[in-house]
């Protein structure tokens, strides 16, 4: 029984809050009805706008209270026509920028008739600093200047020099001042001016609260929005990182065929443009160091052609670098219908630095697209270099060189992109530059591969500094 009993209450009460809440809903819903009805959807107008229009509807409720207000008292009829003739003209402006959904103009109006008519009128002929509704309408100068789209110093310098001037021709000229008939009248004039500007300042800065809210949740809808689709694409370009990582050849390729090896590999973003490739094929071992065209998801769409291509060509018996070269950048070019008639077709290529390595007779064949080889020997850098040419469409295409040499024991050969070489740092923020890149390889050559990895890691770091890396990055070090 009590166990019943506490699931009505519970019952109850859930029911009580679901109803609060659509209640209070339904009010939210009824006063963003009310508010876009009266100052203009918010996917229409901007929010300048929407305080526009809602400072016109204020003028014109102002200047009727402020009419009612000094005809009851019974003062003079100037003190109730004018503000009549106002709120007409304040109706004309609001029904115009609600109509014409276009406030720059009238912006600029309002705030003229403000500032050379209204607000000079009410100073004078309301007794000056004396008077209480010339405060009231210098408050909706300044909202209407908030409003406008431009020039708001300008403006404001403006709506400054006004107040000085009525107050140097008060003070030089009292005269012009059209002061109360007596003390009670003034009192009467600032008592209903006071509560009018109260309650207009009120109501204008709800409606500015309900539309900084309105922007507000706007900006945290859109943030939360923003994270999502980040996070969502941040996932999908983490599973094609993945599915790039599998497909870069196994390092037992390398531990199985050299008596040392690394690979530096840093991707500047999270997938890269620049990849690694290795295959055994009969007693040839084959790698590549590529970088194609870009970085990140472009570079890395075209990695993943490059290495699906090189796996087709290199199941032929006849194996020569340049073949194997010539026959990429034929099959590449189709792939991407690259035939040099359309200034829009894509320009999509790659560079790099390919050897094929016979392991028992210990010949080299290298050829290289724009990037060369650096044979290190007895402490001497031999550079093999590559054709100036990419692995694409290329305005003057020749074959590539098949450069053949004999190795030997302990030799060093390093191929690499151009990221290393390429990155910002030092002290004058200048390119790392291939003649220091050389003098590095030199320095540690006698080191252990691995050893030669951090040190190359390291020194990249340092050179970098607080600057960011503007490149992806490929070393392939390997010793016969």
């Amino acid at each position: 029984m009590k166990e019943n009993k506490k699931k009505s209450i519970v019952f109850v009460d859930d029911t009580m809050k679901k109803s609060i809440k659509i209640i209070d809903n339904n009010k939210n819903n009824f006063y963003r009805y009310i508010l876009d009805t009266l100052i203009g959807d918010k996917k229409i107008f901007s929010l300048q706008h929407r305080i526009f229009n809602a400072t016109s509807f204020a003028g014109i409720i102002m200047n009727i209270m402020g009419a009612i207000g000094n005809y009851s008292v019974g003062l003079d009829p100037f003190s109730y026509i004018f503000p009549i003739f106002s709120s007409l003209l304040f109706a004309g402006f609001y029904l115009y920028s609600i109509i014409k959904k276009n406030f720059n103009l009238i912006s600029k109006i309002t705030f003229a008739y403000l500032l050379f008519v209204f607000f000079p009128v009410f100073w004078f002929f309301n007794g000056g600093s004396q008077g209480g509704f010339q405060y009231f309408s210098m408050f909706f100068l300044i909202i209407v200047i908030t409003t406008m789209p431009d020039k708001k110093k300008l403006y404001l310098t403006l709506f400054l020099l006004t107040i000085i001037s009525t107050l140097c021709i008060e003070y030089f000229f009292p005269e012009f001042v059209i002061n109360y008939n007596n003390r009670t009248d003034r009192y009467i004039d600032l008592i209903i001016s006071y509560t009018i500007l109260y309650i207009i300042v009120i109501t204008v800065l709800n409606i500015f609260m309900k539309l900084y809210q309105e922007a507000n949740n706007n900006l945290i809808s859109q943030k939360k929005e923003l994270e999502i689709s980040n996070k969502n694409i941040r996932d999908s370009i983490n599973y094609a990182s993945r599915i790039q990582n599998a497909i870069l050849p196994n390092h037992h390729l390398f531990e199985n065929n050299f008596s040392d090896y690394f690979i530096f590999f840093k991707p500047k973003d999270i997938v890269s443009g620049d990849f690694y490739w290795a295959k055994k094929m009969n007693e040839f071992i084959i790698f590549v160091s590529v970088d194609c065209t870009g970085h990140g998801v472009p570079g890395a769409f075209v990695s993943m052609l490059g290495a699906s291509l090189l796996n087709e060509i290199v199941k032929k018996k006849d194996i020569k670098a340049n073949e194997i070269l010539n026959l990429l950048r034929e099959r590449l070019k189709n792939s991407l219908k690259q035939k040099g008639v359309d200034s829009n077709e894509t320009k999509d290529g790659m560079d790099l630095a390919l050897c094929v390595i016979n392991t028992k007779t210990k010949v080299l064949q290298f050829s290289g697209a724009n990037n060369p080889l650096y044979l290190l020997r007895n402490n001497e850098l031999i550079e093999f270099k590559g054709d100036r040419q990419p692995i694409g469409i290329y305005i003057k295409e020749k074959p590539f060189t098949n450069h053949i040499f004999q190795l030997k024991k302990n030799d060093n050969l390093y191929t690499f992109s151009d990221g290393y070489v390429d990155q910002f740092g030092g002290e004058k923020g200048r390119k790392f530059m291939k003649k220091r890149f050389k003098n590095l390889l030199l320095n540690i050559q006698n080191k252990g591969m691995a050893e030669q990895k951090q040190i190359l890691d390291k020194t990249l770091e340092n050179w970098k500094g607080n600057l960011r890396q503007i490149d992806d990055v490929i070393i392939i070090g390997v010793t016969i």
